[in-house]
């Protein structure tokens, strides 16, 4: 029989989800999804089953299927079920509350009866508290009353956001899903002393709730208001905020480690309540890497596909962080999951139909910030990792606009929505612009997040022009590293693991240090990469991206005959020597971010932002566009990846695009017969 706390939502006779209090899974194979089908209609023993599905399946496939799914935890044997162990879902006991205080049960937040609970509430002057048992979560909480800081709404939007799961069987299957018939009774154990803390501490503290985790134990969780909410808050408060003209503003110092206005501590402590399984903005933080002085954490975060059958893993993305420190780590990937989560469509955005033309000369022209070769857009998969690929843009087509600002001229741009935003609901394939992660960055300012959104495009455009090129580059001082205990304690930790780690000079005419720590290990290699204005800072960051680098993958080992020189420091290359900054005095952060807008400048490039931040998440995010500087992909199109290393004096002549160097420098798999 099906487990009594769990049902079957099948897709096709190839696929479905098994759906449960505490999660949802998805079970593929034909013969696997037959059983979980059939069991949905009733209990059947082993023996029915093997007679039903010995007709058209071997008996070693049925018995090893229902072994399988046995062991998975999602059929058990009629003998094994004992009736004790579980409530039918109307037998749900709730806790004896205080007179003022309501509280019911529902399967979800959207259920007519929730609502009507909620408005009874607020009608009479009661405290609500909701219990919700559903598909895939189960929670408490927070106390709806008319002195709440959030109302229904405001909860129901960010439970629903962390459906990935469940939004996509209901938007594809057009069914609302099965519920179980049954619910253990731990867990209603686990959820009712849950309440019991929650009343207790009711009144203190702000808005919370109570989430079941997946080893059924319940844990609190701050709630916040959203300010943008279509009820309790104002709904045009992105689309105004992303037409606001924006200037640099004095921030203050940068005292804190990175050149941040704000200690690790002081963020962490603003943002952790991010984390949250059921209403939150990433649902797992935890460390990737164990060593002692080696700090990098991996971050998971729902996400709903748009594919009519999207892959197992596309419906939770990774984000990761790097630090030399723990506690940097942590926020490194609360903060980058919190980039990617404001990046997604979310339908508030002020998103506007127009052709280029209608808008020159303020629009952004696609071609102007991905830099595609001809050749690519018409055989996109020639390129090894090229990554998805735009239609070509033709002459008056109309398209998708987000309005975005200069900062070198202080006036109106705007930008395709695609190169912003991704999860929108329109077809991938029918897109003239790719979203990108590039340039997108928070900040505890918005003047912070630009600064490290002007760096990320520095960087990247130099580590681009260095790795198609296979410029050879002198190495980077490290002398000037001086006693940083960190830094020697973590290169003598990676030593003594067997890597031998070189700092490559890959600074070229934005005149920002720009660094590539780069990683060898038995005949393979790995390369992290640091910029900023100040050299050490730059350095340290290129040796934290490379041990969070190495916690994720192998070390990539090249092909034979592929020419690698590149990898290594040369003597005899030419030294570009950086811009100075003037550390001697305290740094400012929106000081750093006019001298990052002014050496672009300098060179014609203009620097654009689109205001991403997400107000009820409360971090900055913005998305810095610096037209013509090359990201990491392997875009040939022409433009500075072909004529710097030329005018820079670092080679002779111009490569050709047949001759780019076919090695993503993100590392991958790579067979030689993919490439062109």
């Amino acid at each position: 029989m099906l487990s009594p706390e769990l049902s079957y939502a099948g897709i096709d006779n190839t696929w479905g989800f098994v759906i449960g209090y505490l999660g949802i899974y998805r079970v593929e194979g034909i013969l696997y999804t037959s059983i979980l089908q059939l069991l949905s209609t009733r209990a059947f023993s082993d023996t029915e089953l093997i007679e039903f599905f010995k007709k058209e399946f071997v008996l070693p496939h049925v018995l090893h299927a229902i072994t399988t799914l046995s062991r998975q935890g999602y059929i058990i044997r009629g003998a094994d079920f004992i009736r004790g162990k579980y409530l039918l879902r109307e037998e749900i006991p709730l806790p004896v509350l205080p007179s003022d205080f309501i509280i019911s049960c529902h399967s979800d937040l959207d259920d007519v009866d929730a609502e009507r609970a909620y408005q009874d509430a607020l009608l009479r002057d009661e405290i609500w508290l909701p219990v919700v048992y559903g598909a895939g979560h189960t929670f408490a909480g927070p106390f709806f009353s008319r002195r709440s800081g959030l109302c229904l709404a405001c909860l129901s939007w960010r439970v629903k956001q962390n459906r990935s799961v469940l939004n996509w069987i209901v938007g594809h299957t057009k069914n609302a899903v099965p519920m179980p018939l049954y619910v253990p009774v731990s867990l209603v154990t686990s959820v009712n002393a849950g309440i019991v803390d929650l009343v207790a501490s009711y009144g203190s503290s702000g808005d919370k709730m109570i989430a079941v985790d997946t080893l059924g134990k319940a844990v609190v969780h701050l709630l916040k208001r959203r300010p943008e909410c279509v009820v309790c808050g104002d709904p045009l408060l992105v689309t105004r905020q992303m037409y606001e003209p924006f200037s640099i503003c004095d921030t203050g110092y940068a005292n804190a480690p990175g050149y941040r206005t704000v200690m690790p501590a002081a963020t962490w402590e603003k943002m952790k309540h991010h984390i949250n399984p059921v209403a939150g903005v990433l649902s797992e933080l935890r460390a990737i890497a164990g060593e002692t002085s080696m700090h990098a954490h991996g971050a998971v975060y729902p996400d709903t596909p748009v594919k009519d059958k999207p892959e197992a893993n596309e419906f939770y993305k990774s984000a990761f962080g790097k630090g030399y420190s723990a506690l940097a780590s942590k926020v490194s990937a609360l903060c980058e999951s919190i980039e990617r989560r404001s990046a997604r469509y979310r339908g508030d955005e002020p998103v506007f139909k127009a052709s280029l033309e209608e808008l020159d000369p303020y629009a952004i022209a696609p071609h102007a910030i991905q830099h595609f070769h001809a050749t690519q857009l018409l055989q996109p998969d020639a390129t090894h990792a090229l990554g998805p690929v735009p239609l070509p843009l033709t002459d008056g087509q109309v398209m998708n606009w987000l309005p975005a600002w200069s900062l070198r001229d202080q006036e109106r741009r705007y930008i395709p929505a695609e190169a912003v935003l991704y999860g929108l609901p329109w077809p991938e394939n029918n897109r003239v612009a790719i979203f990108e992660s590039n340039g997108l960055s928070a900040g505890n300012t918005r003047e912070e997040a630009i600064l490290q959104g002007v760096l990320e495009l520095i960087e990247r455009d130099a580590t681009a022009i260095w790795w198609f090129n296979g410029l050879k580059r002198p190495a980077f001082n490290i002398d000037i590293m001086g006693e940083h205990g960190w830094f020697h304690t973590a290169l003598q930790q990676l030593t003594a693991a067997g890597w031998s780690v070189h700092f490559l000079d890959l600074t070229i005419d934005t005149v920002t240090p720009v660094v590539a720590a780069a990683g060898y290990f038995e005949g393979g290699f790995l390369v992290g990469y640091g910029c900023h204005f100040d050299p050490r800072t730059a350095i340290i960051r290129s040796l934290t991206e490379l041990i969070q680098i190495r916690a994720l993958m192998k070390p990539v080992i090249p092909p034979a005959g592929l020419n690698t020189d590149y990898l290594y420091p040369s003597a005899n290359a030419k030294v570009i020597q950086f811009e100075s900054y003037d550390f001697t005095r305290p740094p400012v952060v929106s000081e750093m971010c006019t001298e990052g807008i002014t050496r672009l400048a300098r060179l014609g490039i203009d620097t654009i932002i689109v205001d991403c931040t997400r107000p009820d998440i409360g971090l900055p995010v913005i998305k810095v566009f610096a037209p013509g500087l090359r990201a990491f992909r392997p875009r040939f199109g022409s433009g500075r990846l072909y004529e710097i290393p030329v005018t820079a004096g670092l080679t002779d002549k111009i490569l050709t695009y047949s001759a780019m160097n076919p090695l993503w420098m993100t590392p991958q798999p790579y067979h030689p017969g993919e490439i062109r």
